[in-house]
């Protein structure tokens, strides 16, 4: 609305620093609103709010100077923050804890010592926390055992630091939104990228943790015949590809 007026209403139109300055912002608010939208990520625009309110803050003050408005902009300022900090510092409300009742936690050590005191509940165990703790710590004494050369696939991010495991993934995450489709013009170098990572830190065997996470995975491999799989647990399966030639 300032900026409409600012440009429209004859406000200080020979300010053309002015007008480039306010442009940039804008243009800056709604590339973070794009990539909001495109990443699908946890909300994190939220921020944005205190911005431009001390933006707008400083627009008023230099062009209007009505207390009024800047009362507004406190007003607006301090709902906002107080919702956003009970909904999400408070509730925990993120995209996957929405609706899942968050009382419903185990104690993080029963996982691993390190956890200790950590409230562990996630989307895929709502209602039973303490078997899905069972089993990732079942998945992490397999994964701490095996001695060859391995890398572990999954959403868990905190494995691979427990594990010690020295060989990452090729990509932090496994979903259509990080890995290519077939279809996609940059499919075989994805490809290619991952068979050279597994080649060249001769990777003997993958380790998925989680929901269908080997699937991008499959996708990859031509000749399926040559993988071993073997599964461990509900949340865990293991690929041995040693004899795969890639």
């Amino acid at each position: 609305i300032f900026f409409y007026n600012f440009i429209f209403k004859n406000k200080k139109k020979d300010n053309d620093s002015e007008i480039y300055i306010f442009t940039v912002f804008i243009g800056t608010v709604i590339i973070f609103l794009y990539s909001q939208l495109l990443t699908q990520n946890q909300i994190l625009i939220f921020s944005l709010i205190p911005i431009c309110a001390a933006y707008s803050h400083q627009f008023i003050k230099k062009y209007y100077d009505k207390n009024y408005l800047i009362y507004f902009i406190v007003l607006v300022l301090l709902f906002s923050t107080l919702k956003y900090h009970l909904r999400f510092n408070e509730d925990k409300k993120f995209m996957e804890l929405e609706g899942i009742d968050i009382n419903k936690f185990v104690n993080g050590v029963k996982i691993d010592d390190s956890l200790s005191n950590l409230k562990w509940i996630t989307h895929h165990y709502p209602e039973d926390s303490q078997k899905e703790a069972t089993l990732l710590r079942d998945s992490l004494n397999k994964i701490k055992l095996e001695k060859v050369n391995k890398i572990v696939i999954t959403d868990y991010q905190f494995i691979s630091s427990i594990t010690k495991n020295k060989f990452s993934s090729p990509n932090k995450w496994h979903d259509a939104k990080s890995v290519p489709s077939k279809e996609n013009e940059f499919y075989k170098d994805y490809q290619d990228f991952f068979f050279l990572k597994i080649k060249k830190n001769e990777i003997e065997k993958i380790y998925f943790v989680g929901q269908d996470k080997e699937f991008f995975f499959l996708e990859l491999i031509e000749n399926k015949s040559c993988i071993k799989e073997s599964k461990a647990n509900d949340l865990l399966k293991i690929y041995d590809i040693s004899e795969c030639s890639l």
